[in-house]
């Protein structure tokens, strides 16, 4: 591995202060901005929820690079299932950041939000339902499996999520021709 060195006396330009917001104890934002190429460089590029255009205090974009670095073991089976869209060729992000929630794994084009539990969870069940209805309120879908789950059952779970991406035809079969 090659080490990248910088010339003596050439210091970094101080960042620019950042808007006023949540995210720290003096009352600046620490907000990470939006990356010229978005999330995967297309698809949500608009959306300031989860698109690209998403202000993300940088305590919370840490901690989610922490998590990703992280995983429990039931995540990174999981993961291995849903990455590089093996999936029904769903997109998956992994510990992606939405308001002020992670998410476990999210999938933009469904608009879906799969959190795994483990223990924890048990003594955090009234949290667990707030950032529920949250992510419901911004028509979001969450499926919550626990990790037992996914040991027990991977193929019971990946058909559960499976289900989720796929859209259920409409009753007025709404999409096919009529002649």
């Amino acid at each position: 591995m090659q080490e990248i060195t910088k010339p003596l006396g050439v210091q970094p330009s101080p960042p620019a202060p950042l808007p006023r917001g949540e995210g720290s104890k003096n009352g600046e934002a620490h907000l990470t901005p939006p990356s010229p190429q978005g999330e995967g460089g297309r698809g949500d590029e608009g959306n300031t929820l989860t698109g690209k255009l998403r202000q993300i205090p940088r305590t919370l974009l840490e901690r989610a690079r922490e998590l990703r670095s992280h995983q429990t073991s039931a995540e990174q089976i999981l993961w291995e299932c849903l990455r590089d869209r093996r999936l029904n060729h769903g997109k998956f992000r992994r510990q992606h950041n939405m308001g002020r929630y992670i998410a476990d794994f999210y999938c933009h084009a469904a608009k879906l939000v799969i959190e795994l539990d483990g223990g924890i969870h048990q003594t955090q069940i009234e949290r667990d339902r707030e950032r529920d209805a949250w992510m419901r309120s911004h028509s979001l879908t969450v499926l919550r499996l626990q990790n037992q789950q996914v040991f027990d059952d991977l193929e019971g779970v990946l058909q559960i999520v499976m289900e989720a991406l796929t859209p259920s035809p409409s009753p007025r079969g709404e999409g096919s021709k009529n002649a």
